[in-house]
């Protein structure tokens, strides 16, 4: 049996108004009819299901295709080269996960999937903590990440920083509140081996890292659940004191030319 999906753009209407429907079907084509339903129970201690055909000129045969419903919801911002030429940068956030041991979930990304190319701020899979994806072509991808858990329903003041000159990577990860026994607080250094970044023209993406285009919609995986604050983009590696600064509106006039993205 070939199955059918299908839903109505309204939930009712009057004789002489207009219903669509949006159907997805592997098929190539299906049958349609309108009907009357008699009973909807399909107990079969019951009356069972009824209904009554209903002759009108919707009735016939329709052509099918398959429409696939990409899940998950993110921001987006077109592709610019302010933003995809980058490299020195810092990408930073307040967030509250919910679910921080499910998975890599991208925060703040602008990554092309096609080249591997570009920088993603993540929660990093098996419970490392706050990342930064750095790509520069197929096969020159690395992952610096704190090392740390992160707790579940709290806020973390989260950043990374990426030095082109120096190849140097900054990551923060800031619990807005301690308790006693948990080591979430993290502030790490290191450097890295990585050439200069190719160019690309991709999205930047907020909750979600951009696959690719479908039709028109963007296709995004590794989703970020939970609540996400102040996300920004900086075009140099801000130090920690610039990072603070530039948290909230509004931005230090010294500090905004630099800011190649804020999201309030």
């Amino acid at each position: 049996m070939m199955k059918i999906t299908a839903y109505a753009d309204r939930m009712s209407v009057a004789p002489g108004e207009t219903i669509n429907f949006m159907v997805n079907c592997a098929a190539k084509s299906f049958d349609a009819d309108i009907v009357q339903l008699i009973c909807g129970d399909m107990n079969p201690d019951g009356p069972g299901y009824q209904e009554k055909l209903v002759r009108t000129q919707a009735s016939g045969k329709y052509p099918g295709r398959k429409q696939v419903i990409h899940a998950g919801s993110f921001v987006e911002v077109p592709a610019s080269t302010l933003l995809n030429d980058l490299q020195s940068f810092t990408l930073q956030a307040m967030i509250w996960p919910t679910t921080p041991s499910k998975g890599r979930q991208t925060l703040i990304s602008n990554w092309s999937a096609a080249k591997h190319a570009g920088a993603q701020l993540i929660i990093e899979a098996g419970e490392q903590g706050i990342g930064l994806c750095l790509g520069a072509g197929k096969g020159k991808e690395t992952v610096i990440t704190t090392g740390k858990p992160l707790l579940a329903r709290e806020w973390y003041f989260v950043a990374a920083s990426y030095d082109a000159k120096a190849k140097t990577v900054t990551l923060y990860q800031e619990p807005l509140h301690t308790h006693v026994g948990t080591n979430d607080r993290a502030e790490v250094r290191r450097k890295v081996t990585l050439p200069k970044r190719p160019s690309f023209a991709a999205p930047v993406t907020i909750a979600a890292q951009y696959v690719r285009a479908d039709k028109g919609r963007s296709v995004c995986a590794n989703h970020y659940n939970g609540k996400i604050d102040s996300p920004r983009i900086a075009a140099r590696a801000f130090s920690r004191l610039e990072m603070e600064q530039v948290k909230t509106a509004p931005i230090a006039r010294e500090l905004s030319g630099h800011i190649g993205a804020v999201f309030t």
